[in-house]
């Protein structure tokens, strides 16, 4: 157990810096994300009151529709779409403007926890990479395993005699 203890110790140094390592690679694959995500986000908000106006402009087309709609004779209603059809279709433009609002209230939120989250991931990387500058990732990966085998290998060693003694 004394040896298994100064093995742990032993590989703690490779530990940390094989972990400053994986820290490193999340927190770039997090960032990543981040930036795409925020990138939409502006995106979305850029075009947002377009999409509004848009949203907008097709339910005064399809009040329109409905109005000419009780204009036409019997022959003219036959062949036209039924309002009913036009009412769902400004339900659902009304929904979009709706979801649209929602999201320029929620949006600008999101983007400014990002920002705070973007400017600590340099703070955080930065912590990572002092850690791991000048090391090789695979000779720490190996030295790191080769201890952890070490100590697998003596940890089976003490069951036995444990099993053993008893």
């Amino acid at each position: 157990e004394k040896i298994i203890e100064e093995l742990r110790n032993k590989s703690k140094p490779h530990k940390k810096i094989v972990d400053a390592f994986v820290a490193a690679d999340m927190l770039k694959e997090q960032n990543k994300n981040d930036l795409e995500r925020r990138k939409q986000m502006k995106n979305f908000l850029d075009r947002a009151n377009q999409m509004v106006d848009e949203a907008n402009i097709s339910i005064k087309e399809y009040n329109q529709m409905i109005k000419d709609y009780e204009k036409k004779g019997f022959f003219g209603k036959m062949f036209s779409a039924d309002p009913s059809s036009h009412e769902a279709q400004i339900r659902s433009k009304k929904g979009v403007i709706e979801s649209i609002n929602e999201k320029k209230i929620s949006y600008p939120k999101e983007i400014k926890k990002l920002d705070e989250k973007l400017k600590k991931f340099e703070k955080n990387l930065n912590e990572s990479e002092k850690i791991t500058k000048g090391k090789n990732r695979q000779k720490e990966e190996a030295a790191l395993q080769e201890f952890q085998d070490k100590i697998d290998e003596k940890g089976i060693r003490i069951k036995e005699i444990t099993e053993q003694i008893e």
